[in-house]
């Protein structure tokens, strides 16, 4: 990727690009998960990539927001969960979308 083809939005958080193709795709690193999230924002206009990343930004942190930990799981009140705590390795979250 070329330096030229790359515009960070938000002050930062995430990043937008062009691929080889002039269409531009947002990145987003993912701490907790040691990942980046990537996904095409099917336009070759800027403004309009700008726009639907930081939406696209917004919409992901939201997600991670409701991340529920393996801790509280194991409260009474979220018994409609049906995963096996034993089944997830420990300190890893569920997410639900």
């Amino acid at each position: 990727m070329a330096e030229d083809n790359e515009t960070k939005i938000l002050g930062n958080k995430a990043t937008i690009y062009t691929n080889k193709f002039g269409m531009w795709q947002f990145r987003l690193w993912l701490a907790n998960e040691n990942k980046y999230v990537r996904k095409s924002l099917k336009t070759k206009e800027k403004t309009l990539a700008i726009e639907r990343g930081e939406e696209l930004y917004i919409e992901i942190a939201h997600n991670c927001h409701k991340a529920v930990p393996l801790n509280i799981i194991k409260h009474e009140n979220f018994k409609q969960f049906r995963v096996r705590a034993e089944h997830i390795p420990k300190n890893k979250f569920i997410y639900y979308f």
